[in-house]
C-alpha cells in the first residue's frame, strides 16, 4: 500500500464512520504519524495514543465494523478504542466500562485477561 493509498484509506474510514475527534497527528523527523486517541482508557491519568500504520489500518476498519454490528446507534464511537485494545491485547481500565453497552463490553473483554485493580486501573469493571 502506498502512502497515498494509506492516507486515503484512513480518511475514508473516518468519513464512513463520521469520526473526526478520535484522532491526532504529529510529524516526527518529517514523517506524518496518525494516532488513535486512547487517553485515560487503559491507565488512569495517562495521555495515550496508538499509531495507525499501513500494517494495521485494516484492523481499524474491522474494529469499527465490529462495534457497529453490536450497536448501530452508538457502537462506532468505541471503534478507535477497540482498535487500540486489540493491538495491545489489553482490556480498558475498569472505570471505562460504566458507559459501555453490554455487547461492546464483551468485545473489549476478548482483548485480554481481566485486569488487576492498581494505581493505573483503580476501579473494577462496572458491568
Amino acid at each position: 500500500m502506498t502512502r497515498e493509498e494509506f492516507l486515503m484509506s484512513f480518511f475514508q474510514i473516518t468519513w464512513d464512520y463520521d469520526d473526526h475527534d478520535s484522532w491526532f497527528w504529529r510529524v516526527d523527523d518529517g514523517n506524518l504519524k496518525l494516532m488513535a486517541v486512547c487517553s485515560d482508557f487503559f491507565y488512569w491519568g495517562c495521555a495515550d495514543g496508538e499509531e495507525i500504520t499501513t500494517e494495521n489500518i485494516s484492523e481499524l476498519r474491522q474494529a469499527y465494523a465490529d462495534c457497529e454490528a453490536v450497536d448501530r446507534v452508538v457502537g462506532t464511537v468505541w471503534g478507535p478504542q477497540l482498535f487500540c485494545a486489540r493491538l495491545r491485547k489489553l482490556r480498558p481500565q475498569g472505570a471505562c466500562y460504566k458507559d459501555m453497552p453490554l455487547g461492546i463490553a464483551e468485545l473489549f473483554n476478548k482483548c485480554g485477561p481481566e485486569r488487576e485493580v492498581t494505581l493505573g486501573n483503580p476501579y473494577p469493571p462496572a458491568q
